[in-house]
């Protein structure tokens, strides 16, 4: 009896239908990180005619991480941390952010390992009905936001500036990302990066 490959069928004999998903009103969030460092990070700057700008540091390079995720719907949420990114983290992050935000949540991620963990995958299980991850293409930042609000974060609170440990620095990025969350620095974020945005 003859084989029939039903007309749908890709390459190698499967159908390529998916099967629809059902229509969800949904707050669309891209999330990335950052690493700050307490010597800051150097940037072009202003000073008198003669006289070099200075920026004394303790010579010990100590760093705070930072998870931050911004929505089509003028949102911004962070979490700030001292240790290294991984599953476990991240998935404290999701957690943390469940909390924050209400309604249907599709996150759009790169492709971090971390990203992709037995945790996370639990945690998307646990939340399958209000939570979805998808994921960019690789080595594609241009095309997250989120990239653009740590340009204005680093612009407006950690170029040219030094912190005396790592409890300075921490303290100093929560109290500024707070404010950050609060101004109207993000508004040409916002607006510059709306085509990223599924209306």
């Amino acid at each position: 009896k003859p084989i029939v490959r039903p007309k749908n069928a890709g390459k190698r004999g499967y159908s390529t239908d998916r099967p629809p998903r059902e229509k969800k009103r949904a707050t669309i969030f891209f999330e990335d990180e950052i690493s700050l460092s307490t010597q800051g990070t150097v940037h072009r700057t202003w000073a008198r005619v003669g006289q070099r700008p200075r920026c004394p540091t303790l010579g010990r390079k100590r760093g705070v991480k930072v998870f931050g995720a911004i929505s089509n719907q003028r949102q911004f949420r962070f979490r700030v941390q001292t240790v290294y990114f991984n599953q476990v983290t991240f998935t404290e992050f999701l957690n943390y952010f469940r909390v924050q935000v209400d309604g249907h949540v599709i996150m759009i991620v790169d492709g971090a390992s971390y990203h992709k963990g037995p945790l996370v995958k639990d945690f998307l299980s646990k939340h399958h009905k209000s939570f979805e991850l998808e994921f960019l293409p690789a080595y594609s930042p241009e095309l997250n936001p989120q990239e653009d609000v740590w340009k204005t974060f680093r612009k407006n609170h950690t170029h040219n500036r030094c912190f005396m440990d790592t409890n300075d620095l921490l303290t100093a990025t929560r109290s500024r990302l707070r404010s950050l969350q609060r101004s109207t620095a993000l508004d040409g974020v916002f607006l510059e990066c709306q085509n990223y945005f599924i209306q």
